[in-house]
């Protein structure tokens, strides 16, 4: 992704990552305590796509799950994942508070 034409290209991604985040899984949390299946799932599709953008898979994979229940009106179901989705953000800010350092 980075190269000499955008030498600080990673540390931004990371940046906005960092900073954005914690806003899009409270709005997730907040769709789903509103039982607004539409707005949960479109949440937590936008969120996907900043986890893919990152590389943070295993976040990735549960914003997918979410999506997936939303979309099945499976409200109850996706308590757990949303619970799973704040644990792995801050395991990715981990990560990516180390691959920070080398860019």
């Amino acid at each position: 992704m980075q190269d000499d034409s955008q030498p600080s290209l990673v540390r931004e991604l990371i940046d906005m990552f960092e900073s954005d985040s914690a806003s899009h899984v409270q709005r997730i949390a907040d769709a789903h305590a509103r039982s607004d299946a539409p707005a949960l799932r479109t949440l937590a599709h936008r969120f996907l796509s900043a986890t893919q953008n990152i590389g943070a898979l295993r976040l990735s994979a549960v914003c997918a799950e979410i999506e997936s229940l939303a979309r099945q009106d499976r409200l109850d179901e996706a308590r757990a994942q949303i619970q799973e989705l704040a644990r792995e953000r801050e395991l990715a800010l981990g990560a990516l508070a180390a691959l920070r350092l080398r860019y």
